[in-house]
């Protein structure tokens, strides 16, 4: 939270504090303009690391709506508790002046001199017990809102967690291929040269050795059809690995937009 300061920010900046702030090796990544290159494993490290600090936002999060409602059960109950008090005390007197010959001339003159004075404590009380019913109604409201966003965001995490491991599961396949054709190429590269020294050598042999060498020229030129196809195959693979590196960007990007849905959330419910 104290990696970017407060105001505007570039961008590039914000995420260069990010990354220094969780303590990443310069070495495991690369910025870019508007993207970061990580090397292989870092990505699922940050992962690990998101869930960890996510788990803890969203049990910080239960921790504070239970203690919010255990306070509020405990002042009901203390309430509750001194009424009863109140109550019984009430109930103790009244029981004492009930037979008093004064209390009875009292009870009956009472109710003629405060008739009004009492139909104005019931409107308040029952204004009171209103805002009251609408408050306890509004903070209702308020936790099943936080109850709901609560699951919904643990389903996206887990949605989008399913989503980056077959991602990256299609990328190190792709890479296994790439650096099989790219051995491929160097080894076939390899046997053009050998054959091509061994034909500069027997050019000036008998003619058998130069129909040997025309048909090594043959064959050559079947090798190098072979390694134009693998490197339109090999073209092929480095596309299809930029599209992935693209689609993982693309992932990269809507988790920082969760990540920043969560922590708005977290603060709201501090402000709560």
């Amino acid at each position: 939270p104290n990696a970017i300061p407060k105001g505007f920010v570039d961008a590039k900046k914000a995420t260069e504090n990010i990354l220094k702030d969780i303590q990443l090796s310069d070495e495991l990544y690369r910025l870019g303009i508007t993207k970061v290159f990580f090397k292989a494993g870092v990505l699922g490290q940050l992962e690990d690391m998101r869930d960890v600090a996510l788990s803890k936002i969203i049990a910080t999060l239960q921790a504070q709506i239970r203690g919010y409602l255990m306070r509020k059960e405990y002042r009901r109950m203390l309430d509750q508790r001194l009424a009863l008090g109140v109550l019984q005390r009430n109930l103790r007197k009244y029981l004492s002046l009930r037979n008093w010959p004064w209390w009875k001339l009292y009870t009956k003159v009472k109710p003629l001199l405060s008739v009004a004075r009492q139909e104005e404590e019931m409107k308040k009380l029952e204004e009171e017990f209103k805002a009251l019913k609408e408050a306890l109604e509004k903070e209702e409201k308020l936790r099943k809102e936080s109850e709901e966003s609560n699951a919904r965001l643990t389903k996206e995490k887990n949605d989008m967690y399913l989503q980056v491991e077959a991602e990256r599961a299609n990328t190190a396949s792709a890479e296994e291929r790439l650096a099989r054709l790219v051995t491929q190429k160097a080894d076939l590269e390899q046997q053009v040269k050998d054959m091509e020294e061994r034909i500069n050598e027997e050019e000036e042999v008998s003619a058998e050795l130069n129909n040997k060498r025309k048909k090594l020229e043959h064959d050559i030129d079947g090798l190098k059809k072979d390694i134009d196809d693998m490197r339109l195959n090999l073209q092929k693979s480095e596309n299809e690995c930029k599209t992935r590196d693209n689609q993982i960007h693309t992932l990269q990007d809507e988790m920082a937009q969760q990540d920043e849905t969560i922590a708005k959330l977290t603060r709201s419910s501090i402000s709560l």
